[in-house]
């Protein structure tokens, strides 16, 4: 009787405790924070390359991927010391920056030691021509980094887009239709079913194994083989 009490206190134990990230889980982690695409890194961990969407999806939704990710961009800045005012403040230079700090009083491109800090971050790649009379270096050809791309990165950081706008509709397949679709389309629809019944679950707070409609794809997809 003791035995069978302990043991319950265990398992009830054991169960509240967070269950350390997997192997695939930790490599999804590190493919994720070199370039924030979850279906990329997915693969690249080892998941079905199939249903590598839904699978990141499904981690990006987990508190402990979550708060791996944010330990792995926390300690990759502290690594380069670079921080977000950092980041924001380089962009700000480019966004704000004029082609009049890149010029003197006649028009002509300044020698390189006399620009300016923010009108050197401004430049994204130059070319240089020394001056035979005077031996100084000056720039002969400039290009200036994208000032669109940087304003648009900054109001996204500062959040000052407007939210995006989602359009909601509701498809419905007849039979008949389901009927004709190829392999190709009725595995489109599966997938899109089981991501569709994945997002449910997870508004409703509730863990699903996977929806009913599925398998009643693939057995109308079995039968359309039988068939042909």
């Amino acid at each position: 009787m003791f035995a069978g009490v302990a043991c319950r206190l265990w398992v009830r134990h054991t169960a509240g405790m967070a269950r350390p990230l997997t192997v695939r889980q930790q490599r999804f982690i590190g493919y994720y924070v070199r370039d924030f695409n979850g279906t990329r890194s997915a693969i690249a961990a080892g998941y079905s390359r199939r249903s590598a969407a839904q699978i990141a999806s499904r981690l990006l939704h987990r508190d402990k991927v979550v708060r791996g990710i944010k330990r792995a961009v926390s300690e990759r800045a502290e690594r380069i010391q670079v921080s977000a005012d950092d980041v924001l403040r380089e962009l700000g230079r480019i966004g704000m920056s004029s082609p009049a700090g890149l010029v003197d009083d006649e028009g002509r491109l300044k020698n390189v030691v006399d620009l300016s800090p923010d009108a050197a971050a401004s430049i994204a790649s130059f070319e240089i021509a020394t001056d035979p009379d005077s031996g100084t270096a000056k720039l002969s050809k400039v290009k200036l980094a994208d000032k669109v791309s940087a304003l648009s990165t900054m109001t996204k950081l500062l959040g000052m887009q407007s939210p995006t706008t989602h359009i909601h509709a509701m498809v419905t397949l007849t039979p008949d239709q389901l009927a004709r679709c190829t392999d190709s389309q009725l595995e489109r629809v599966e997938a899109a079913s089981l991501e569709l019944t994945t997002i449910q679950a997870e508004l409703a707070g509730t863990e699903t194994s996977g929806p009913a409609e599925p398998k009643r794809l693939a057995a109308l997809k079995n039968d359309n083989k039988i068939a042909n």
